[in-house]
């Protein structure tokens, strides 16, 4: 364990510093280290932008400006207690807020020192307290855990969280934690920090002057664009090995390089900001004090310069003042320190005023910025690139796995750092609910534990419950930790979401898949193609020219008849979900128009005891914004809830006929009811109304997507799905289809066949247009209890048969037609009906 105090004396001085001021009072007030930390946040440093980390590694869609929590204020009067508006924490907020605190109390701001030119043991607080290097990675840090350890974990766990809250409370550590590391490396820009400099209760230093006369231009890259003030250059973490075992971290502080004779080193060479600062600015007490700071000197400066300044009596008017210019040494150019005055009545020595402190600030703040975004940087640099993702189901007992292919792309192309000797997981972000995120992570299968520049393949084990992995809103986050260059226990992350999006409608034909009976093994038999219209929906006008086109089936398969009710279920989770696809030489998805995509399953089609049915559409391949590829190989992902396995029946009724009221069977009595009843003619035939059974032929059924226009079926190509060729009467014929929730039907016969000479009446049907309901039977993700509700769908029993939505009934018309009949008693009180396609016996 690293040592985070020097001695046990340091309490003491700890106590009487508590007392007498604030450790706080000589570094950049928190007011200072907030704007330091929002211009980091705001702008693009050293190459990186944390807010487009924020959006394309952690999925946070307004980056820096994602609210990842809320709080809500208490207040009482009297007896009544009040709950105030909550306040929206979001990341930038995070971050200052750990700017912020990092100096409270006293007792945390007491290790903000680092003295170069000192062994880093000894390099603290009057060589008394932790040096800011060895506080940033003590394991045990005392009122708060923020070191870069610490911070690294609260990542890890965020990255893996089983839920919202666990991810919230661990992204604010994180945040605050890095901002609180930030804040160290920027006190480093101190000379009080960095020249161990007691000079506590002065109210005229460095960092008051700052505070009072905050300037945004001191943040900037300087106003000469040949001469960069953005000076960390982050070779620097190369410089190894580092004391004490740390991290390179430790070098942004101090390289090492200056030794307190070789002062240019920190301009010429990459050099750690604590040395920069140490070597080329004073602070009050440590002015040409060469005995203890060998530089800056009085051989660092020239002769003394005249130059004007405000008449601190008037600020209408200037003065002249002495000042002594730093000309060698390391940096030069600006106001070092003011001449010693010497005359009769007193003699003042050089000392620090607002204007030497106004040239101090235009060169270190600009550094505490670069260096404390290279600590930034460094942090985030562990990056993995998901190039795709795809479903794999064997069919065993294992159930399906997800195969992920990625490459390590941490340090970018030429800075590439190595993964060795780590663990890696998959976590899954998805959303089975209006109002709740699910978060599911995932072992990877094979014992990998490292990913490669060029791509590798991992397998995850999806398990018997997989998520909707192709939904629309589906993240991924691959999380490795583990060895990544010279840190020992980094984090990595790769982030894909369906961001590429596919739109994935009901073609004309009204079914994405039509079966026509129902097959001798309906737990392994059923639909073979299915037909979608895709259309590329994607934000921003990318295109999708060229690539594969995949479709992917989930479901499971009941172990029982789905269409016969069950006094009791078992539970639906003891059939695991299985997957099936199929491929196209369709080569591209427009934007303008939806495109038709008729797939082959073949034998490994979706059966017709499936339900859980969910289906995707799976792009891969270039992506084109105007004339610029903007991805190679990259992935969109279209996604539809279709509805389960449909029965669609169409009856034939005209086995019964209703005559004044009262059912008959068709046929001669019924004849004799109406012929020889007070309205008939008594003619012997029966054309006073149709009475006799009827067989139809060319039954046209129709399916059309629920869209408004209304299509009839008829005998035109194009205009039925498929043809009934006949149905006797007292029988039905049932056909299955995976379609939407909601469709629209249509039957029409135009012919039927009579089974009797006496059969005098013409009969045509023309069936009306219904609005038909999709067959639901999933497993749904309960809000309200946080568990699962199996959707079951409730058939309605007619005649003996279970009918899921509304029949294509076919029947007679009752006589006369002012009659009252009860539907209800015509099923009641007919036989049951039989398939059309039973056998006669």
């Amino acid at each position: 364990m690293k040592t985070c105090l020097s001695s046990g004396i340091f309490a003491i001085f700890l106590i009487l510093f508590t007392i007498t001021g604030s450790f706080s009072c000589f570094s950049y007030e928190k007011h200072d280290h907030e704007k330091i930390h929002e211009f980091i946040l705001n702008n693009h440093i050293n190459g990186f932008s944390i807010d487009e980390y924020l959006r394309c590694y952690l999925g946070l869609e307004r980056g820096k400006d994602e609210v990842i929590a809320r709080t809500w204020w208490i207040s009482f009067s009297g007896y009544e207690l009040s709950l105030g508006r909550p306040e929206e924490i979001s990341v930038l907020k995070c971050f200052t807020n750990g700017g912020r605190y990092e100096d409270n109390p006293s007792l945390r701001s007491a290790r903000h020192f680092h003295n170069p030119l000192l062994q880093w043991s000894e390099a603290g607080f009057k060589e008394l307290g932790s040096s800011s290097i060895l506080w940033a990675q003590c394991d045990n840090q005392s009122y708060g855990k923020y070191s870069w350890k610490d911070v690294r974990s609260y990542l890890y766990e965020a990255l893996t969280a089983s839920s919202p809250d666990e991810q919230t409370k661990n992204y604010v550590k994180t945040f605050e934690g890095l901002g609180r590391l930030m804040h160290l490396i920027q006190d480093a820009s101190v000379p009080l920090h960095t020249r161990d400099d007691s000079h506590m209760l002065d109210r005229k230093n460095y960092e008051k002057f700052v505070t009072k006369n905050w300037d945004n231009k001191w943040l900037k890259n300087g106003e000469d664009e040949n001469e960069s003030l953005y000076t960390y250059d982050e070779t620097v973490l190369g410089i190894l090995p580092v004391p004490n075992n740390l991290l390179p971290i430790a070098r942004i502080v101090d390289t090492d390089r200056y030794v307190g004779s070789n002062p240019d080193v920190t301009i010429n060479q990459p050099t750690g900001l604590a040395e920069y600062s140490n070597a080329n600015f004073f602070s009050r007490d440590t002015i040409f004090k060469t005995n203890k700071f060998p530089y800056p000197s009085r051989d660092s400066v020239g002769s003394s310069v005249d130059m004007p300044v405000p008449d601190p009596s008037d600020s209408s008017r200037t003065v002249s003042r002495q000042f002594f210019v730093k000309t060698c040494h390391g940096d030069t150019g600006y106001r070092l320190c003011t001449v010693p005055v010497y005359d009769e009545w007193m003699t003042m020595d050089s000392m620090l005023d607002n204007n030497v402190y106004d040239d101090y600030a235009q060169r270190l703040i600009p550094r505490a910025v670069s260096y404390s975004a290279g600590l930034l940087k460094y942090f985030f640099r562990g990056t993995i690139d998901i190039e795709s993702f795809a479903v794999s189901d064997t069919g065993g007992e294992g159930g399906a796995q997800l195969i992920v292919s990625a490459r390590n792309t941490s340090g970018g192309e030429d800075g590439l750092e190595e993964m060795s000797d780590g663990s890696i997981e998959l976590a899954i972000h998805y959303w089975p609910a209006d109002d709740k995120y699910q978060y599911l992570v995932l072992p990877e299968a094979n014992g990998v534990g490292t990913i490669e520049r060029e791509p590798t393949e991992l397998v995850f084990d999806l398990g018997d419950n997989p998520p909707p992995i192709f939904a629309e809103r589906c993240s991924f986050y691959l999380v490795y930790r583990g060895e990544l260059g010279a840190e020992k226990d980094a984090v990595c992350v790769g982030h894909a979401a369906n961001e590429n999006k596919i739109a994935m409608s009901l073609p004309e034909a009204g079914v994405y898949a039509q079966l026509l009976s129902e097959p001798d093994r309906p737990d392994s038999q059923g639909f073979d193609h299915i037909r979608i219209l895709a259309q590329n929906v994607t934000d921003g006008g990318v295109e999708m020219p060229d690539g594969s086109i995949e479709l992917v089936v989930q479901y499971r398969v009941s172990d029982y008849d789905p269409f016969t009710p069950q006094i009791s279920y078992p539970d639906p989770f003891d059939n695991r979900v299985r997957y099936c696809t199929a491929s196209t030489d369709i080569r591209s998805i427009p934007r303008d128009r939806p495109v038709e995509i008729d797939f082959d399953l073949g034998d490994s089609g979706v059966p017709l005891w499936a339900y859980d049915i969910y289906a995707y559409v799976v792009y891969r391949g270039a992506l084109t914004l105007g004339n610029e590829l903007i991805g190679e190989y990259s992935q969109a992902v279209g996604f539809r809830d279709i509805s389960e396995p449909t029965p669609v029946t169409v009856v034939n009724h005209t086995d019964k006929v209703n005559l004044f009221g009262q059912w008959y069977d068709t046929g001669l009595d019924a004849l004799d009811a109406v012929d020889g009843g007070s309205s008939g003619n008594g003619n012997g035939y029966g054309d006073e109304h149709t009475v006799f059974p009827r067989t139809f032929e060319n039954v046209y059924v129709r399916f059309s997507p629920d869209d408004g226009i209304a299509r009839y079926a008829s005998p035109d190509p194009g205009r039925h799905n498929y043809c009934i060729p006949r149905i006797r009467a007292g029988r039905y014929v049932q056909s299955y289809v995976l379609s939407d929730y909601v469709f629209r039907l249509s039957g029409s016969s135009f012919s039927t066949q009579r089974t009797n000479p006496l059969d005098m009446m013409h009969v045509a049907y023309k069936q009306n247009l219904y609005t038909a309901r999709g067959v639901k039977r999933q497993v749904e993700f309960n809000p309200d209890t946080g568990g699962t509700i199996f959707r079951i769908p409730s058939p309605r029993e007619i005649r003996g048969v279970n009918f899921y939505g509304y029949p294509i009934n076919y029947g007679l018309t009752k006589y006369p037609e002012q009659s009252l009949v009860s539907l209800a008693t015509l099923y009641s009180q007919m036989p049951d009906l039989r398939d059309e396609y039973a056998d006669e016996e």
